[in-house]
């Protein structure tokens, strides 16, 4: 995994996500960051996240008798290693829309006492081989200093 914040390269151990308020707008200066993951290192966990939610959907949707993701049920539900290679962009947006918290979780999980956090997610790519996350966030040290001098 390569991690940059405004272009430069950045110790992935250092970042973690917010949790409560992801995605709210921020009183405080927000910083552009982008995360390449190459698929070997996330496979199986990413497969098993998205096989686990295309299920969970099915079973909704049959018990709702109707499809929250019509395109899901379009194509049968399919397998997430079938997805990865027949319908990117469907993955892309499971994950962007759904399944942001999983990925980051996965990414980020162990990481105490951030330098920098996460706090949206505006950009999703899988081209085969990387999965590409750009989005938005700040560092801690710039939140301490607005929450002391407020």
């Amino acid at each position: 995994m390569k991690s940059y914040i405004n272009g430069k390269q950045y110790n992935e151990n250092s970042i973690s996500y917010r949790e409560l308020g992801f995605g709210e707008d921020l009183p405080f200066k927000e910083e552009n960051f982008q995360i390449f993951i190459i698929k070997e290192n996330i496979s199986s966990q990413l497969i098993k996240i998205i096989d686990f939610f295309i299920e969970q959907c099915k079973r909704d949707d049959k018990h709702l008798k109707e499809p929250d993701i019509p395109e899901l049920n379009n194509k049968g539900y399919p397998k997430a290693s079938k997805l990865l290679y027949e319908n990117r962009s469907l993955v892309e947006e499971l994950i962007k829309d759904y399944l942001y918290f999983d990925i980051l979780e996965l990414l980020f999980k162990g990481n105490k006492n951030p330098d920098f956090i996460i706090n949206n997610i505006e950009y999703i790519k899988f081209d085969g081989i990387n999965l590409e996350i750009k989005g938005s966030g700040f560092f801690a040290k710039v939140r301490d200093n607005y929450l002391n001098n407020k």
